[in-house]
């Protein structure tokens, strides 16, 4: 009885810990799968588009005649936008993007439920001012003085007795002689 119930506490401890990145990752792909299938028969409106610019610094690119269909994720200003169209225009790359809300709902429902998981429970009340700053001081001299020990117990005393040099002369005095003849090529 003991085993099992150490089996089930250990697969739910497991399930905690790794468990819920994968139920997130598959809710993603799937909404992944069902985007690009939306995209692929295009089923969006071109009203819905959102056109992102940005500088090109290539030499020798040319200016597309038409946009082509690319897949593509980007994140700007703390959304995620799926590439629809691109085309290069005046030396600047244009994207033509869908914003993804699916993802963007699964992103924070993710970080909400890791961070109840972590068992954050919000901000930490605060101390007077000068209470926080001696303990700071009384930390950060414990600390010191102690990685000072360890350090200095620890560490190994080398003695050198004099340079390692290498002489130079004596490599360039050597012949340098081919065993044989070099291969032709036919």
């Amino acid at each position: 009885m003991r085993k099992i119930a150490a089996i089930l506490l250990l697969c739910l401890y497991t399930f905690n810990v790794v468990g819920y990145h994968v139920v997130f990752r598959l809710l993603e792909k799937k909404a992944e799968q069902n985007l690009q299938a939306s995209l692929d028969g295009d089923a969006y409106s071109e009203a819905e588009l959102i056109t992102l610019n940005m500088p090109l610094h290539l030499p020798y690119v040319g200016d597309s005649p038409s946009f082509e269909r690319v897949d593509g994720e980007i994140t700007k200003d703390g959304r995620i936008y799926h590439f629809v169209k691109r085309a290069i225009r005046n030396g600047s790359l244009v994207l033509q993007c869908l914003p993804n809300q699916q993802k963007m709902q699964l992103e924070s429902v993710k970080s909400e439920f890791s961070k109840q998981a972590a068992g954050d429970q919000g901000p930490i009340p605060s101390k007077k001012s000068g209470d926080m700053k001696d303990d700071l001081v009384k930390n950060f001299r414990a600390k010191y003085l102690q990685a000072s020990r360890i350090a200095k117990s620890s560490l190994p005393i080398l003695k050198t007795t004099a340079p390692f040099r290498i002489n130079h002369s004596s490599l360039e005095k050597q012949p340098r002689h081919c065993p044989e003849q070099p291969p032709e090529l036919s």
